[in-house]
């Protein structure tokens, strides 16, 4: 079975991505990871192409630029965000 692409968008000075990256790091999925920081010219131009507003939002994609689902925001529970990487819902 095909692994679904994630995706974490983050930002300098955010305390909410902070947190959730801290988050999956304790949960051991930080490596499985691809990091999008709006603070670069990539993570700028990926923003605008997908009209992101808010950070942090961690996006599963069923291949690149294919979005299947978002998870907004920090404030999860460990099973919440392990059921969205592993279910794709939230």
């Amino acid at each position: 079975m095909k692994r679904d692409r994630l995706v974490l968008v983050t930002g300098p000075g955010c305390p909410g991505c902070i947190q959730m990256k801290d988050r999956l790091q304790k949960l051991g999925l930080y490596d499985d990871i691809i990091l999008m920081d709006i603070g670069t010219d990539r993570g700028k131009e990926f923003a605008m192409q997908y009209n992101i507003k808010s950070i942090p939002l961690l996006i599963k994609e069923d291949a690149p630029g294919t979005i299947r689902d978002i998870l907004r925001g920090a404030n999860h529970t460990d099973a919440a965000i392990k059921g969205f990487i592993t279910a794709g819902g939230n």
